[in-house]
C-alpha cells in the first residue's frame, strides 16, 4: 500500500501564526483528500484566514494531482466551518454515523497552473 501524502499549511502574520489547515490523500482512495483540521486564532476569526487556508489547500491538491474529491467532516454546531463550505460550493449531508456531524465533498477543479506556486 502507497504512503498516504499529508499537508500542514500555516498562515502567518509576521513572526505569528494566525491559522493552520491539516489536509491528506485518504490513505484508502488516494483519488479522495480529507481536509483533517482548521484553526484560527479566536482573536483572527472572522477575518477570512479559514476561507483562505482552506482555498490555498484546494488550489495545492489541484496542482499536485489534477481534479479530486475534497472531503471533510464538520460539527453541526460550527457555523462558521459551515458558512466556508457553503461559499466553496460544498455539497453537504448528514453523517450516517453521527447525527451530530455533516459530511461535505468539495469538487475540486483545475486552475491555470501558472496562477498556483505548490508547496515543497
Amino acid at each position: 500500500m502507497k504512503a498516504a501524502v499529508e499537508v500542514v499549511s500555516v498562515a502567518y502574520e509576521g513572526a505569528s501564526i494566525t491559522g493552520v489547515i491539516v489536509y491528506r490523500e485518504e490513505p484508502s482512495d488516494t483519488s479522495k483528500w480529507e481536509i483533517c483540521s482548521i484553526g484560527v486564532l479566536i482573536p483572527r476569526q472572522d477575518e477570512g484566514i479559514g476561507t483562505s487556508l482552506k482555498e490555498a489547500a484546494l488550489a495545492e491538491i489541484v496542482v499536485r494531482k489534477g481534479t479530486w474529491d475534497v472531503i471533510s467532516t464538520v460539527n453541526k454546531r460550527n457555523a462558521p466551518m459551515l458558512a466556508i463550505n457553503r461559499k466553496l460550493g460544498a455539497e453537504m449531508r448528514d453523517d450516517p454515523d453521527d447525527s451530530k456531524h455533516i459530511l461535505t465533498l468539495i469538487k475540486a477543479v483545475p486552475h491555470d497552473p501558472g496562477d498556483v506556486t505548490p508547496s515543497k
